[in-house]
C-alpha cells in the first residue's frame, strides 16, 4: 500500500513514524508547504519522500491521509478530489468530523472518504514532537459518512490496529458531542483558569511563587498549539457553547453551596466527582509510572481486572479486540506487558495462547489468579420479566448453566466477549436482554446488577500469565517456570523427559500437549515446574531434558501468582 500524507506536523509525522515501524506500507510519501519541514520528516523517518507539490503523489497513493487543521482540510478537499483515482481513500485526522462530513457531502463529484480522529497528542507542536508511540494504546474514531464504505473501514481498522491504537466507530455528530466534553471544553477550562490566575497575579505578585502540581496539571493543555485549537472552537461549536453552559450552571451550583456554607450538598457534589474519575481513570498517584497492558476484550472483562489487580494503581490496561491482537502490542513495543487467560478451574486451559506463546517472542513474567464471578447485568430500571434474551461469551453461558434450567424463559445468545455484550446493552438501552458480566462491567457501562454470582460452581477461578518483551528475575520464595518442547515419536521418551525431573526431585505442577502442526499424532509439551531455570537442580534437568528433545523453549521462570477472590 502506497500512503501520502499532507501536513507533516505533530499528527502527520507521527502518522508516519508509526505507519514505517508497523512495517504496514509499501512507501509513504509526505507533502508539506515548507523544504526543510519535507527535510527533516525524511531525516526523521516518516517518510521516504517528499514534495511540495500533491498532485501526482495523490494521484498514485492507495490512502491519502489529511493531517492539518480542520478548516485547512476543509479549504483543500475540492482540488484535492479532482487528482484522486477512484480507488484512492481519503482518510482525515481532523479533531472535528460533522463540517468536514457535510463538505465532502456537499462535493460534486464521489470520494471515497473516511473521517478519522486519533485521541492522543501532546502540547507540543511540529515535527519534531512527532512520534512512532503517540497513538499506542489510544481510541481512534472512524467516522464513515453513509453509505458506509466497508472495505475502506475495514482497511482502516487493520492500519490502526498496526499503530497500536483501536478503532472505534462512531457517527460524526455523535463523536463531536463526545470530544466537546473530553478534549475542547477541558482545553477552554485550562485556557480560562491560566487567564484568571494571571490577572489576579498582575495585583498578587507572589501567586506564580505558589503554584504546585494541581494546577501545573489542571492547566496543562492551555498550552496546546493555538491555531489548532482556535480552528477546533470554531468548527464545533454548538457542541461546545453547550458544554460550557453545563460547566457554568455547575460551578453556579458550587457558588451558591460555598456561600450558603452547605457542606452537605458540597461534600456529595465533589465526592461524586472523585467516584467518577476513579472509576474511569483509577486513583493513582501524580509520581506513579503507568505501565501500559494490553488484553482481550473490552473495558470490564475479567481479564482487564487481572491486569488492575496485578499491576495496581500503576496498570493502564488497553483492551484489544483478539488474542493475537493482545500478544502484537507488547511484541511491537505498543503496550509494556500482556496479560492473557491460560487456564480456568472448571473448562480448562485456553488452548488458542498456549498456541500464541510458540507464535510470539515474549516471556512470562507473572501471573494471577482470579475468582470468577458471574453477575446478571440490565438496563436500569428493568425487571427480570422483561429479559427475553441472555448475553455473554460462550464460556460465560457454559458455567451458568444451573440458572439457565432455573430460568427456561431465558434465551442465551453467544457474543465476542462478556465485556463486550456490557457495552453493547449500555449502548442499545435494550429492556428484553441481560448479560452475563463482571461487576466492574455493572460499573463501568453504568448497568444495573439483577442478580449476583449467577455461576455453577463458587470454585472458578482463572489462571492469567503477564508476558513482557524481555524476561525477568523473579523474586519471592514460590518460583515457578514455564517451558514448551517436543520429543520424537518413539516410545519411553515422554518418560525420560519426566525422569529428568524425577531424579532431581523437582515438582511438575502441570503438563499440557498441543498439536505440532504439519507433524500428524507429534506434539508440543508445554510443562509447568516449581523453581528457577537457573538453580542448579533445574539446570541440570534442563540440560538433561534438551538431550532429549527436538525442540526446546524457556518461556520464563516467573513468581506464582496471588489468588484474587473478588472477580
Amino acid at each position: 500500500m502506497n500512503i501520502t500524507i499532507i501536513g507533516l506536523g505533530l499528527m502527520g509525522g507521527s502518522f508516519g513514524l508509526a505507519i514505517r515501524q508497523a512495517e504496514a506500507a509499501n512507501r509513504v510519501i509526505g507533502i508539506d508547504l515548507n523544504q526543510e519541514i519535507i527535510d527533516r520528516a525524511c531525516d526523521r523517518g516518516a517518510i521516504d519522500e517528499g514534495h511540495l507539490d500533491s498532485v501526482e503523489a495523490v494521484r498514485e497513493a492507495d490512502l491519502v491521509v489529511l493531517a492539518m487543521p480542520v478548516r485547512t482540510i476543509i479549504d483543500t478537499v475540492s482540488a484535492l478530489a479532482d487528482c484522486l483515482s477512484e480507488k484512492t481513500i481519503l482518510f482525515d485526522l481532523g479533531s472535528t468530523k460533522a463540517a468536514i462530513s457535510r463538505k465532502f457531502a456537499a462535493l460534486p463529484i464521489a470520494v471515497r472518504y473516511i473521517g478519522g480522529h486519533p485521541m492522543a497528542g501532546t502540547e507540543q507542536a511540529g515535527i519534531d514532537a512527532a512520534a512512532a508511540g503517540l497513538f499506542s494504546g489510544a481510541p481512534f474514531a472512524l467516522v464513515p459518512p453513509a453509505p458506509v464504505d466497508d472495505e475502506a473501514v475495514e482497511l482502516l481498522s487493520c492500519l490502526i490496529r498496526a499503530i497500536g491504537a483501536y478503532p472505534i466507530i462512531i457517527p460524526a455528530d455523535r463523536h463531536d458531542q463526545i470530544v466537546a466534553m473530553t478534549s475542547h471544553l477541558p482545553y477552554l477550562l485550562s485556557a480560562a483558569l491560566v487567564q484568571t490566575a494571571e490577572k489576579t497575579a498582575q495585583t498578587e505578585h507572589r501567586l506564580w511563587d505558589f503554584v504546585a502540581g494541581g494546577f501545573r496539571d489542571t492547566s496543562r493543555v492551555a498550552a496546546s498549539n493555538v491555531r489548532v485549537m482556535t480552528d477546533i472552537c470554531l468548527t464545533n461549536q454548538k457542541p461546545i457553547l453547550k458544554g460550557i453552559e453545563q460547566t457554568q450552571q455547575a460551578l453556579a451550583q458550587m457558588a451558591v453551596w460555598i456561600k450558603e456554607g452547605d457542606q452537605q450538598a458540597l461534600e456529595a457534589a465533589l465526592t461524586q466527582s472523585k467516584a467518577t474519575r476513579t472509576r474511569v481513570f483509577g486513583e493513582r498517584g501524580t509520581n506513579l509510572a503507568t505501565k501500559k497492558v494490553s488484553f482481550q476484550g473490552e473495558r470490564g472483562a475479567f481479564s482487564e481486572i487481572a491486569a488492575l489487580e496485578y499491576f495496581g494503581d500503576a496498570a493502564e490496561p488497553i483492551p484489544q479486540p483478539w488474542f493475537d491482537d493482545a500478544f502484537k502490542a507488547v511484541e511491537l513495543g505498543h503496550c509494556d506487558y500482556g496479560i492473557l487467560p491460560i487456564e480456568n478451574s472448571l473448562a480448562g486451559s485456553i488452548h488458542i495462547n498456549y498456541d500464541l506463546m510458540l507464535q510470539h517472542n515474549l516471556h512470562i513474567v507473572g501471573e494471577i489468579k482470579l475468582r470468577i464471578v458471574h453477575n446478571l447485568l440490565v438496563t436500569p430500571g428493568v425487571s427480570k420479566t422483561e429479559i427475553l434474551q441472555v448475553q455473554s461469551h460462550p464460556k460465560a453461558l457454559e458455567q451458568c448453566v444451573e440458572f439457565f434450567r432455573n430460568n427456561p424463559e431465558l434465551k442465551s445468545e453467544t457474543v465476542y466477549d462478556t465485556g463486550g455484550a456490557a457495552k453493547m446493552l449500555s449502548e442499545s438501552g435494550a429492556r428484553d436482554i441481560g448479560v452475563i458480566a463482571s461487576t466492574r462491567a455493572a460499573e463501568h457501562y453504568g448497568l444495573e446488577i439483577l442478580e449476583s454470582g449467577v455461576e455453577d460452581n463458587p470454585q472458578n477461578y482463572t489462571r492469567f500469565l503477564v508476558l513482557a518483551p524481555e524476561p525477568a528475575e523473579p523474586e519471592g520464595d514460590r518460583i515457578k517456570t514455564t517451558i514448551v518442547f517436543s520429543v520424537p515419536h518413539e516410545s519411553g521418551t515422554l518418560f525420560k523427559v519426566m525422569s529428568a525431573f524425577a531424579l532431581r526431585d523437582i515438582s511438575i505442577n502441570k503438563i499440557e500437549s498441543r498439536p505440532l502442526i504439519g507433524s500428524p499424532w507429534e506434539y508440543f509439551f508445554y510443562l509447568d515446574f516449581e523453581g528457577k531455570a537457573n538453580s542448579l537442580q533445574s539446570s541440570r534437568a534442563l540440560n538433561h531434558l534438551q538431550e532429549i528433545t527436538t525442540y526446546y523453549k524457556l518461556l520464563g521462570s516467573y513468581e506464582e501468582g496471588r489468588t484474587v477472590d473478588r472477580g
